[in-house]
């Protein structure tokens, strides 16, 4: 089995997280861990941020974080498994449906030996034909303005987000060649 060598990757102070799609765009590759302890059982509820597992990398003992809250339907590792650090962990059920995707992994060091990752799950991009009562869907509705990698939105619903560069290009280019020409 080929490791890769996995690069740092940081997120800026607001707490924006660089995407696997950004990932992807770039040449990078992830590595291949050992699962070394499970934490989460199918039926549990997780919070956000609550440690999934332990892996081993090199030597050294690293735990992996979820992100979203919600009832775990199905576990996919186990221990002693081998995975892919951009594999699918787990699967939660209710308002968080998963799809096997992983949104962010987020890397972080707390001291020299202590390192952190978090990985993020995203919904399930299913085909809906929204009904009386259903709530909007969110979209940028206008640009504000940018900062590093990340742009300054305002929603459809009227409340202001934060949308990191590659989404914003990816999925609404509309919008950004809107704000170019403004600038």
């Amino acid at each position: 089995m080929k490791v890769y060598e996995y690069q740092k990757i940081t997120s800026n102070s607001i707490g924006i997280n660089i995407t696997l799609r950004d990932l992807i765009d770039q040449p990078i590759q992830t590595k291949t861990v050992k699962v070394i302890e499970v934490f989460i059982n199918e039926g549990d509820y997780v919070y956000n941020c609550y440690i999934a597992l332990k892996i081993l990398n090199q030597g050294e003992l690293i735990e992996l974080y979820n992100r979203w809250p919600g009832q775990i339907d199905e576990v996919y590792i186990k221990e002693n498994d081998l995975i892919g650090l951009d594999s699918v962990i787990y699967n939660i059920r209710g308002d968080f449906r998963q799809d096997l995707q992983i949104e962010y992994i987020q890397y972080g060091v707390i001291n020299k030996r202590n390192q952190n990752f978090r990985i993020n799950i995203i919904k399930n991009e299913e085909e809906h034909i929204p009904e009386q009562g259903d709530k909007i869907q969110l979209d940028p509705k206008m640009i504000l303005g940018h900062k590093d990698n990340v742009f300054k939105v305002v929603m459809n619903d009227g409340k202001m987000n934060d949308i990191n560069f590659q989404v914003m290009k990816n999925k609404y280019p509309h919008l950004v060649v809107q704000y170019l020409e403004k600038l």
